[in-house]
């Protein structure tokens, strides 16, 4: 595992690995090509993780085919990369591209290093680390030689104990538990919550994990800059008493999600990319994530009574009428119709999950994105103004879907009123 003075290297961008050979084997079955020499690997200015490798015999090299940006580059065309250090330390990464010049290049992804011991540990740790600084209820402080500040949150959950640390210019989060099944997807899940809660998409730099008798170092190219990008979030979290808030719903998050995977988080997602686009283009990915959502998770399973329709078939048996046209009229009485967004969210209306104005809003919003032309700008620009509001209302109405879904009870910000004050989920 790394020092700290390893750790703030990278948060740096500042890695340097050296190694006498690296071996990059072609992620193929058969006759995979196998290239050997000595290089490094280390972050450029932008935190990418680039390897450098020169080849001990370029006759052996084969160019590959040059990738078209619009075509997906095949497994058989990547490598899979193993190195041992110049400290002896193992290291692995797949899916490499590799560029030729006078020397081997590739972009990394993700670089692991793997330690196995011979016992088992006891508990499961993990700890990340994120670039940036985050809005959390922090409750604890953090005492240094010259100062306190608060900056530490803590909470413990059914699942894990938490601790995250908000330092100058990354998050360090602490992860403990006993939860055995399925480790590494509980890890998953606490990173979507949280990046949920903060609104911003939460890619660790470094993360190190400790499960069975495995010691697992990963290190991340920075592929986003997270101070550029936020989505307003659910719950208010920048102060200490919305730390129950807090813990309910990521209890809540994980809880649902960590026997079956959802649609939720890849929605937030695309909402998450188009936040700081065209004010129309939010509405639009805003208002189909809605759609999605509904479809997915809320359809109304309520049994239908088919004795009318059954017994008007019947009736129109006994006619004498074309067979194509008696089953288009069979289908058309007997499929199953699927309720359109104006059906299920009335109906979430009626089961008190959502208000009348937030579902009158929605039907506006998904009005405006598909038919743009009925935006009219004026000078004072009031129309665009009330347009972002009711925006911020669907994004409201998809966070309740989410509350609703997952059991979370607590407060959330209530961007439909413009006041952004909280109050408990329906």
């Amino acid at each position: 595992m790394p020092l700290m003075q390893d750790i703030e290297d990278i948060i740096k961008f500042k890695l340097m690995l050296d190694f006498i050979e690296i071996t990059l084997i072609q992620q193929c079955e058969k006759n995979p090509k196998v290239y050997r020499g000595a290089g490094s690997i280390f972050q450029d200015n932008k935190g990418h993780i680039q390897l450098k490798m020169y080849v001990k015999d370029f006759s052996q090299f084969t160019d590959l085919p040059k990738h078209n940006s619009r075509v997906l580059v095949e497994d058989s065309n990547l490598f899979y990369l193993e190195a041992t250090d110049t400290t002896g330390i193992k290291w692995k990464a797949k899916y490499l591209h590799l560029k030729r010049g006078n020397i081997i290049t590739a972009e990394i992804f993700n670089l692991e290093q793997i330690y196995e011991h011979s016992e088992n540990f006891k508990e499961l740790k993990a700890q990340f680390y994120i670039l940036g600084k985050y809005d959390f209820p922090f409750n604890e402080y953090k005492v240094t030689e010259y100062e306190s500040s608060l900056t530490i949150c803590k909470f413990k959950t059914d699942y894990f104990d938490c601790e995250i640390d908000q330092h100058d210019k990354y998050m360090d989060v602490f992860i403990l538990t006993k939860e055995s099944n399925d480790f590494n997807l509980l890890i998953d899940l606490i990173i979507e919550a949280l990046s949920i809660i903060t609104g911003h998409y939460l890619q660790p730099l470094i993360k190190m994990t400790e499960s069975k008798n495995i010691q697992l170092l990963e290190l991340y190219s920075h592929r986003l800059k997270q101070d550029e990008k936020k989505l307003n979030p659910p719950i208010s979290t920048h102060v200490f008493d919305k730390i129950e808030d807090l813990k309910e719903f990521i209890h809540c998050y994980v809880t649902k999600f960590k026997e079956k995977r959802s649609h939720f988080f890849k929605s937030w997602y695309r909402n998450f990319l188009e936040s700081q686009g065209l004010y129309i283009n939010q509405a639009l990915v805003l208002t189909v994530s809605i759609e999605g959502i509904l479809k997915e998770y809320f359809s109304d399973t309520t049994p239908v009574d088919n004795t009318a329709k059954i017994s008007t078939l019947e009736e129109i048996e006994k006619i004498s009428i074309d067979e194509t046209i008696f089953n288009d009229i069979k289908n058309y009485l007997t499929k199953p119709k699927e309720p359109n967004l104006q059906k299920r969210l009335k109906k979430l209306v009626k089961d008190d999950v959502i208000s009348e104005d937030l579902f009158k809003i929605c039907l506006e919003i998904r009005n405006y994105s598909a038919h743009a032309d009925k935006i009219v700008m004026d000078s004072k620009k009031t129309n665009m103004q009330k347009i972002i509001y009711e925006i911020d209302a669907c994004l409201e109405l998809f966070y309740l879907l989410l509350f609703y879904y997952i059991g979370y009870k607590g407060r959330h910000i209530e961007y439909s009123n413009n006041a952004k004050f909280d109050r408990s989920a329906q």
